[in-house]
């Protein structure tokens, strides 16, 4: 069992698609520990939400210029 901590990049405020698609791949490779989403920079609230809407267990937003 494994923790994984994923970096989900946000534009405008919402998830790119490839930081949703690799918490997936992090959902499996976990083997039943945590993921983690951390979406960082300005407006993420909207990019954490859809984090954890894709299975991620926690999102941790860091928000910034």
């Amino acid at each position: 069992m494994k923790n994984i901590l994923v970096y989900v990049e946000a534009a405008e405020g919402k998830a790119k698609n490839v930081g949703l698609e690799i918490l997936s791949a992090a959902k499996t490779a976990a083997e039943g520990g945590e993921v983690i989403a951390a979406v960082i920079g300005k407006d993420v609230q909207g990019a954490a939400k859809q984090a954890i809407a894709f299975g991620t267990d926690k999102a941790v937003a860091v928000e910034g210029a």
